[in-house]
């Protein structure tokens, strides 16, 4: 996980476990009040919809804990288009994050209701707090969609999924890391030098009179 902040010749390097936990540690953070505010809206009793008691990483929607519902996994396939290069070298992208959300109910159709309850307040989670407690730049919906789960007539599972779009600037930078000259350390293990930074210098200033004014025509 890329946690430190200490100055690197690399630069910064960003995974996608990186933002799998970013999206996950603000969901964790913030879900019971996205829920609770779901319940004023739709007139629902304080309570009726349960905190979350599951949270999953998967590349999958079928890779669930059945025994704790709700359930919210976070579905992570890689990028969702080519990352861009500024001027500076230093890269963004945008990664895929589904928000999967497996929900049970006394009847299927309480279920299914359920199931697009929970989708959008932690929908609306994620797009009113596109930072990430700042690690992101931003954050776009997608899409949603509540066909994820197959079941037969007596199962009360149900479960959504919205599709977004997380994008994270300065990805890696092109340019930085070890010069071409130099070679790996031995031991390989050990860390590379850090940035050094010029704490006072000394200037010579030379003082050189102009030149004598050309003569008037």
């Amino acid at each position: 996980m890329a946690t430190t902040t200490e100055p690197s010749i690399f630069g910064p390097i960003v995974t996608g476990a990186d933002v799998e936990q970013w999206c996950l540690e603000e969901l964790r953070l913030w879900s019971c009040t996205y829920l609770s505010e779901m319940e004023r809206q739709t007139g629902l009793p304080a309570g009726s919809l349960p905190d979350v008691r599951a949270w999953v990483t998967t590349p999958s929607f079928d890779k669930w804990p059945e025994d704790q519902l709700p359930a919210v996994l976070l579905i992570s396939v890689g990028l969702a288009e080519p990352p861009l290069r500024d001027g500076s070298g230093s890269y963004r992208a945008r990664w895929q994050i589904g928000l999967g959300c497996i929900v049970s109910a006394r009847t299927q159709a309480e279920a299914h209701k359920l199931a697009m309850l929970y989708v959008a307040a932690h929908r609306a989670l994620l797009l009113q707090r596109p930072g990430l407690s700042g690690h992101a730049a931003g954050v776009v919906w997608q899409d949603e969609d509540y066909s994820q789960l197959v079941y037969d007539d007596i199962r009360t599972l149900a479960g959504g999924q919205a599709t977004f779009t997380v994008e994270v600037e300065e990805v890696t930078t092109w340019g930085m890391g070890p010069l071409d000259t130099d070679q790996p350390l031995d031991p390989c293990h050990d860390p590379w030098p850090p940035l050094t930074t010029v704490q006072t210098h000394q200037e010579t200033v030379e003082h050189y009179p102009p030149p004598d004014p050309l003569p008037d025509n």
